[in-house]
């Protein structure tokens, strides 16, 4: 029925505004790696800072993969066997979880409840439904200890729950950046299905960690790791300050009490207890300062552990997500997900390493801005993405370069490059590039805007593309200038919106000519003022087939706002409207283009870790056939529709005088023709060039027939070259 509906709408009176109806796809196509490896998540998004846990809150037997970002969302990837993980969520059950999250059965009924940071340092705590889809109750809000004082952990250290002492429910425990120490909270009971807690320890097992002389680097020690009880409390330069630390307990040898592993900011590896006590009485013994024992983990620090059988052979198998700490921040900026399986038993564990990205999703490191476009000149759209990252030199910004390895309507992408263009402007750690005709010779051109807000000009010289200008008549908006291009008034030359870091939009009309630009500082109807919080991303494009550009525009809290043109191509006023495809990654950066080849503008998106999300529009379009008949209504329909060097387009009888327009996606008119009355159908034949006889691109365009200021129809085509 909504098919129907919005198939309805679409030959309703055009000048009705079209919903939006796109849906987010991991997989639409194939994407390959440079290796010419699939990617099994292509658009699922990526991680730089992952917290992770494997949990079965649904109860089904098989463990799912739950991962936290620094953004306060988690999101869910569902284990169907086989290492095969399915995405499901980027914001589990609507949960805000802070910087943290630990899932466990904390009220004794038999299903994984939920822990999470609340605001000022406390923690919430949910009680699930139960069931095969559980909804979670925030039923303390803040967990309270014994005494009524709240529970504190303190940020942004991960917490660990565990039965420590043999009574069958899970104490908590709170890694203490301050000190180095472990505070324990022992779980007495749940009381109206809240779990009660009571401080037993300041200092669990008298253990401290500190590092008196941190250092990196292969070979190196940390010295001293661990402190005994009765050792002098160290003098430090840093005062008492530790660092961050994530805390799991799990019992890889199956001895039936838990061991203690601590991933530090200040360690590329995993410290290790070995619990010699009991399942009732524990007493943890440091063993090392490097695990797995055989073959030890090293990294960028700040290590994330989480135990379980993943491979179903019945002994507890090893995931590591790596936050980034003393050492690095970026030496595992895409390769932060570790893998390692189990090859020994369970009471005599033996760790290799798998893979260090066990979710395979693109990801070109940190921030991701991707357009499309034809850069090879085959006929098919080619992906670039800006980032902020470089493999080689990881301070500097680089494109990638996705060809499309497949066709126009069958598209298949594989990463070509990872430093296209070898650029290197500006302060070089954020590229945000847009495409558009700047100087009318038929080929796009480049834009690219920077990190210290000036956007560089790169020609197109038909052989690829030079670099002209690095700061675009000193145009400067402050920083992580991210612009895009559209004829916004009309004129036939393309205008210029650029959007920053403070939020805000920046509209530059073009008053010099479609070979000659010349912007001028200028207001946009409908967005005067407009902030959209932080890192504001825009993109225009005429999503709803009208023949006027709408706008959406990315921003860091993750949603992309949709600003529909009310007005006209020459006097434009946007209006905001909803649109709501779920919980998106922070910091969308959308881009508009048929990627698919089906004649509706989908999306594209990057995200803060540098990965790429993918929308796919849903709304039917007359592309490619002649539309149904409707009384009172003058139809356009192409044949062939996609095309190569010319087309043909076919307008129903009128016994009025109409115009017929083509509009390439920046708003520009390429061509235009009178049509007088006529009382049978008239066809044009459209050989792909301009009104000035310059070849039309490849890309998408929409015809737009009017009838004085009435719109009768519109209808996309695709030119392929």
């Amino acid at each position: 029925m909504l098919r129907l509906f919005a198939l309805c709408l679409f030959f309703a009176a055009a000048a009705a505004a079209q919903p939006l109806d796109f849906e987010r796809q991991i997989t639409p196509f194939q994407v390959l790696d440079a290796e010419g490896d699939p990617f099994d998540l292509a658009f699922a998004g990526a991680f730089n800072n992952p917290r992770t846990q494997l949990a079965d809150p649904d109860g089904d037997g098989n463990l799912g993969l739950f991962i936290l970002e620094e953004q306060g969302r988690i999101s869910h990837y569902e284990h169907t066997g086989d290492l095969v993980f399915v995405w499901r969520s980027d914001q589990y059950a609507g949960i805000d979880a802070g910087s943290w999250f630990r899932f466990g059965d904390l009220d004794g009924d038999g299903d994984e409840d939920l822990l999470t940071q609340r605001p000022a340092g406390q923690v919430r705590y949910w009680q699930s439904s139960g069931g095969s889809d559980p909804s979670f109750t925030p039923a303390a809000d803040p967990l309270l200890a014994a005494g009524g004082d709240p529970v504190m952990p303190e940020d942004p250290n991960v917490p660990a729950l565990a039965d420590i002492d043999g009574d069958t429910d899970l104490d908590l425990f709170l890694g203490r950046a301050d000190s180095g120490k472990i505070r324990w909270y022992r779980h007495t009971g749940a009381t109206g299905g809240v779990p009660q807690y009571e401080l037993a320890s300041e200092q669990f097992q008298d253990i401290v960690i500190f590092e008196s002389n941190p250092t990196c680097g292969e070979g190196t020690e940390q010295s001293p790791l661990y402190i005994t009880p009765g050792t002098p409390s160290p003098g430090s330069s840093r005062g008492s300050l530790h660092g961050q630390n994530a805390l799991t307990f799990a019992d890889p040898d199956g001895d039936g009490d838990p061991d203690l592993f601590w991933g530090d900011f200040f360690t590329p590896s995993l410290y290790f207890f070995e619990n010699t006590g009991n399942a009732s009485n524990p007493a943890m013994e440091f063993i090392s300062e490097m695990y797995p024992l055989d073959n030890p983990l090293t990294s960028a620090g700040y290590n994330v552990p989480t135990f379980g059988d993943l491979d179903g052979d019945d002994d507890l198998d090893l995931v590591i997500g790596i936050v980034g700490g003393f050492c690095s921040t970026t030496a595992n900026i895409i390769e932060n997900l570790y893998y390692l399986e189990n090859t020994g038993t369970s009471t005599e564990p033996g760790y290799e390493e798998q893979t260090s990205r066990l979710l395979d999703a693109i990801d070109v490191g940190r921030t991701s801005y991707p357009a499309v476009q034809d850069l090879d000149g085959d006929g098919d759209l080619d992906l670039l993405v800006g980032s902020g990252f470089n493999p080689g030199e990881p301070q500097r910004a680089s494109f990638f370069r996705f060809e499309n390895t497949g066709s126009a309507t069958d598209p298949q992408f594989r990463l070509a490059e990872d430093d296209f263009l070898s650029l290197n402007v500006d302060f070089a750690n954020h590229y945000a590039p847009a495409f558009g005709d700047l100087d009318g010779d038929g080929q796009r051109d480049l834009l690219v805007g920077t990190f210290g807000g000036r956007m560089a000009f790169l020609l197109n010289t038909g052989d690829g593309f030079q670099l002209t200008v690095e700061a675009l008549q000193d145009l400067d908006v402050g920083s992580t200038a991210t612009p895009t291009l559209g004829d916004l008034d009309g004129d036939d030359d393309l205008d210029l919106l650029v959007g920053e870091f403070s939020g805000t939009l920046n509209y530059f009309r073009n008053d010099g000519s479609t070979q000659v630009p010349n912007f001028v500082e200028a207001e946009l109807p409908g967005l005067e003022g407009l902030d959209v919080g932080r890192y504001s991303a825009p993109h225009i494009a005429d999503v709803d087939d009208d023949g006027d550009l709408d706008l959406f525009v990315g921003t860091e809290s993750s949603d992309i706002l949709f600003y529909r043109n009310v007005g006209t191509p020459e006097a434009p006023n946007f209006e905001a409207q909803a649109f709501d495809v779920g919980a998106l990654r922070y910091n969308t950066s959308p881009t508009a283009a048929d990627i698919d080849g089906d004649g509706d503008l989908d999306l594209l998106a990057g995200d803060l870790a540098g990965g790429l999300l993918y929308l796919s529009n849903q709304r039917i379009t007359s592309s490619g056939a002649t539309p149904p008949s409707a009384p009172g209504r003058t139809r356009i329909s192409t044949f062939p529709n996609p095309f190569g060097a010319d087309t043909t387009l076919r307008v129903g009888a009128s016994r009025e005088s109409m115009t017929l327009s083509l509009f390439d996606t920046a708003g520009r008119e390429v061509r235009r023709w009178s049509l007088p009355p006529h009382t049978t159908a008239q066809t044009i034949a459209w050989d792909g060039t301009t009104a000035s006889g310059a070849p039309a691109p490849s890309g998408v365009y929409v015809a737009r027939l009017t009838s004085g200021d009435r719109l009768l129809d519109t209808h996309k085509l695709t030119r392929l070259q």
